[in-house]
């Protein structure tokens, strides 16, 4: 073959976790996914650099297309003030249609850019089927984007409210003490939300 045989693979499991269940190749292709929306996300990004937990919230806000309503076995809300709860959910309001644009334009980009065999030249059966596998990938890859922003946008107007509340309840010192830097920050992530669709380093 003239494409990458674990590009292929990848793309082969990507489109079998669609059409099945109940198996393990259904959590190699969530993994798949899951990978490549991390990617978008950090991208040029240093993931190891130190934040604090606001600067966390703001930046999985800004940047994750995949709603964090759990964290492990916890609920998300508890664990932050009601001002940290506010923050992460009108970040990710303002952003999600950059982010969203970022993730179909790096489907894109993945699929009919960086892999594809030239459709100018002369193709074997191999290059065609892999077209057609990076095709077939590229529409459910951005039918998956659109699935996860339009239930982020549910998710995070409910816990715009409810996480607020559950936040200001388990953690009311905290709420007052975060206020400066949930304001400072608001004001970067309205102006990210702008820029970062002009803008996102890939």
């Amino acid at each position: 073959m003239t494409r990458s045989k674990g590009i292929f693979l990848l793309l082969l499991v990507f489109l079998l976790t669609i059409v099945t269940s109940g198996c393990d190749i259904v959590d190699g292709g969530k993994a798949a996914y899951k990978y490549k929306t991390a990617y978008v996300a950090m991208a040029g990004e240093d993931p190891t650099k130190i934040r604090s937990t606001m600067g966390t919230l703001f930046y999985l806000g800004e940047r994750d297309i995949t709603y964090h309503l759990m964290d492990g076995n916890k609920f998300m809300a508890q664990e932050y003030s009601a001002t940290a709860n506010l923050a992460y959910n009108l970040s990710y309001l303002v952003n999600t249609p950059a982010k969203l644009i970022h993730n179909i334009r790096y489907d894109y980009k993945m699929t009919q850019k960086d892999f594809k065999a030239d459709e100018k030249v002369e193709q074997g059966i191999e290059d065609r089927i892999g077209n057609s596998l990076l095709d077939i990938s590229m529409v459910l890859s951005i039918i998956l984007d659109t699935f996860y922003a339009l239930i982020g946008l549910v998710g995070s107007f409910i816990m715009l409210f409810l996480g607020t509340l559950i936040g200001l309840i388990a953690h009311p010192i905290d709420t007052i003490l975060n206020i400066p830097s949930a304001l400072v920050g608001l004001i970067k992530t309205v102006i990210a939300a702008v820029t970062n669709i002009f803008s996102w380093e890939q």
